[in-house]
Parts: C-alpha cells; sequence; structure tokens
C-alpha cells in the first residue's frame, strides 16, 4: 500500500490533472439544472427533457473521468524534465567518481567538517544534483514514479553513504539538503510497491554500500567492461 508521502502526491496530481476544460463541463451541467429545476415538471416533455439532460450528464462524467486519468497518467509518465536531469546525470561522470571515492577514502570521518571542507567538497555536487531534482518532484514537475524509474538506485547509494556528511552540515545549516530526505522517502514508497520489499531492506549493508560505490567509480571512470549497477 502506498505511504502517506506517495499518496499525497499522487492525490494532488489526480487534482491537478481535472483540466477547465472538465470543470468547464460540470458547471455547465449544474447550471442546466438548476434552470430547469426551476421550470414546471408538468411542461409538455418535461420528464423527456429530464431524461436527455442525465443522459448528458452521464456522457459528461465519463468524458471528464477519462480525460482526467488521461492527463493523470501524462503527468506521471511526463519526461520533460527528468530527460534533461538524465542527460546531466550522464555528463557527471566525473563529478559522481570524486564523490563516490571521496565516500570510500573519507568513511568514518564524514561528520567530521573542521578544516576538512576541500577534502570532503567533492561531494556536494551529486548531493546538490538530488536535492534539485527532490525539489521539483515535490512542486510536482516530476513524478515520484519518474523519479524512482531515473534515480533511485544512485539516490539510494548516495543518500546513505553521505548521511553522516549530510547531518553533520544540517548542525548549522538546518536546510541544507532539506529535499534529499523527501526525495528519498517518496522514491522509497515507489520501491517497496513496485518490488513488494519492506522498509528494513531498504537500507544496504555496509558491505553491499562499499561494493556499489567502487561499481559506481569504475563505470563513471570508464575502466573494464561494466554494466549500469542494479540493486
Amino acid at each position: 500500500m502506498a505511504g502517506s508521502i506517495l499518496a499525497k502526491r499522487r492525490l494532488l496530481r489526480f487534482v491537478a490533472s481535472a483540466s477547465v476544460y472538465a470543470f468547464s463541463i460540470v458547471t455547465l451541467l449544474a447550471g442546466l439544472i438548476i434552470g430547469l429545476s426551476r421550470g414546471s415538471p408538468s411542461v409538455p416533455g418535461g420528464h423527456k427533457i429530464w431524461a436527455m439532460l442525465a443522459l448528458v450528464a452521464v456522457l459528461a462524467v465519463i468524458v471528464v473521468a477519462c480525460q482526467t486519468f488521461s492527463e493523470y497518467r501524462r503527468r506521471q509518465h511526463d519526461p520533460t524534465w527528468i530527460l534533461k536531469y538524465q542527460d546531466r546525470f550522464d555528463q557527471m561522470k566525473q563529478d559522481r567518481f570524486e564523490a563516490a571515492k571521496t565516500l570510500i577514502e573519507q568513511k568514518g570521518q564524514l561528520e567530521n567538517l573542521d578544516g576538512r571542507e576541500d577534502v570532503l567538497d567533492p561531494i556536494d555536487d551529486v548531493l546538490d544534483f538530488f536535492e534539485d531534482i527532490g525539489f521539483y518532484e515535490r512542486g510536482g514537475q516530476i513524478s515520484p514514479e519518474t523519479a524512482h524509474h531515473h534515480f533511485y538506485h544512485w539516490l539510494r547509494i548516495y543518500r546513505q553513504a553521505a548521511r553522516p556528511y549530510i547531518e553533520a552540515w544540517r548542525k548549522d545549516e538546518p536546510a541544507r539538503w532539506k529535499h534529499i530526505d523527501d526525495l528519498f522517502e517518496t522514491a522509497s514508497e515507489v520501491e517497496m510497491e513496485e518490488a513488494g520489499c519492506t522498509r528494513s531492506e531498504i537500507t544496504l549493508s555496509c558491505d553491499k554500500l562499499d561494493e556499489f560505490l567502487k561499481q559506481e567509480m569504475k563505470f563513471c571512470s570508464r575502466v573494464g567492461t561494466y554494466d549500469k549497477p542494479r540493486p
């Protein structure tokens, strides 16, 4: 079952999918019903008019429902923003290599920022990228489903590995990378829904996390033959 965050996103998308034209049909029908209700039901052909109006109302509801569902699906799979970010992510191989390398080498020291900003700085570019994705996902420009489909594997790796670093920064800057957590929670609900896994299975073991970070380095450095990692 979809969790509360994902359910809220889908509800907002459903509401937004109801077009102005669909609402116009409902408004027009409401006006006709009100107008007819003021007339005498005993006028010749009155019952026939009401029957025709009922038929039109049913057809209008069907049209509105179909149109809303179609728009809902279009928004769910809209590639406009996500493909732009996919291209950007594909061009960040050097940044991703440096981020993964830093996370491995500085493991256990990520919460220590004093005088080490330059050492840990390579992590920022990847976190900033996912922060942007989270910002637009929360704003309804990117659906949770497309964000999950394109980026969940990497989001889960970098967010978990960089968690001590993120929390260290938030002691002084509480709003820093605030959209990453929201994006992760929403995308994780999609993962649990599609993969049938539990919350506990979302968290990677230390060995698995290190393995994925090394795979990321290998992929981004183009050393040897490598297929895109999957969880």
